[in-house]
């Protein structure tokens, strides 16, 4: 168990993904690079951090097609 002052400094939530390894008698834990998480910035907005692990769609553009297929009884 991490103790939890520890956890919030690393920005460490239930999830998060770590690597465990063991090396000369020590056992090292380390927060995986590029994990996603939620944060609040400054002003108290959740911003994801880290790297994406799949490309961002134009999710608008997406529902507008979508909207339209449906409305002219196209299908995909």
């Amino acid at each position: 168990m991490i103790p939890k002052k520890m956890r919030d400094r690393l920005g460490m939530h239930p999830g998060t993904p770590i690597t465990i390894e063991e090396s000369e008698g020590k056992i090292e834990i380390t927060v995986d690079e590029g994990s996603s998480a939620l944060a609040r910035d400054s002003n108290g907005h959740l911003v994801l951090t880290g790297k994406l692990i799949a490309p961002m769609k134009d999710f608008v553009a997406t529902a507008r097609e979508d909207r339209m297929r449906q409305v002219l009884g196209v299908e995909e």
